[in-house]
């Protein structure tokens, strides 16, 4: 995050599906870096294009952040259903979110509701 970056307050909610995904994801991660482990995932939107620049769609990404990358985003994180969160998304995308759960499915992936 940069210094110009605006911080939202997380305004979904996240249902039972995603927060168990993404704590199954945590463990994963964890077990592949137990040196670095994930301190917190980043949320954000975004958009889609084939290699001629077409846009092909646009929906939820999910990225984290390791305890030692954690120390350049610690006062963004945010905590929701016990899942610390760093919700990076434009005024635009913001509104996206508004009042939505976000959920997970094996056929849609992370996705709002």
């Amino acid at each position: 995050m940069s210094p110009e970056t605006e911080r939202f307050e997380i305004n979904f909610h996240l249902a039972e599906s995603a927060r168990q995904f993404l704590v199954a994801l945590r463990q994963q991660l964890d077990r592949e870096s137990p040196s670095d482990p994930l301190a917190a995932f980043s949320i954000s939107w975004g958009y889609e294009y084939d290699t001629t620049g077409k846009p092909l769609g646009e929906n939820v990404y999910v990225g984290g952040y390791t305890r030692s990358e954690a120390k350049d985003v610690k006062s963004a994180i945010q905590t929701v259903a016990g899942i610390d969160l760093v919700y990076f998304v434009t005024a635009k995308e913001y509104a996206i979110f508004g009042g939505r759960v976000l959920a997970y499915s094996k056929a849609r992936g992370l996705h709002l509701e």
